[in-house]
């Protein structure tokens, strides 16, 4: 796989960062503009939260299962494999911790921002 084609998966990361960098445009121009709607606000951050949850429920469900994960890798060598698969998880955490920003606004000892960042980052 050249990362000129990436994977399905690496598709929906992309397009999580890409709604919330959207989300992030929308929201400051309503709070600049005195017509932020929180309600708004969280219905349109539930779509991309679902999007993101995508990957972790179906990993989820094949480790349970004891199902291998078909990344779309097998073409490349076992370097590649571990830096392609070492990126996704730097983009996945990437974008859940820009979203949760995005939502919360910029308070680091926020429940849901701590979770993120010890969840994709450890302590």
């Amino acid at each position: 796989m050249s990362p000129l084609h990436p994977s399905h998966e690496a598709n929906k990361q992309m397009l999580a960062l890409a709604e919330t960098v959207q989300l992030s445009e929308w929201k400051e121009y309503a709070e600049s503009t005195g017509c932020l709607s929180v309600r708004e606000l969280l219905r349109r951050a539930a779509t991309i939260e679902t999007l993101l949850q995508e990957r972790s429920w179906r990993e989820g469900l094949l480790d349970a299962n004891g199902g291998v994960v078909d990344d779309g890798l097998s073409g490349e060598s076992p370097e590649n494999q571990s830096a392609i698969r070492v990126m996704r998880e730097i983009f996945y955490g990437a974008a859940r911790l820009y979203l949760a920003t995005v939502i919360n606004g910029p308070y680091p000892r926020g429940e849901s921002l701590l979770i993120i960042i010890v969840l994709s980052y450890g302590t």
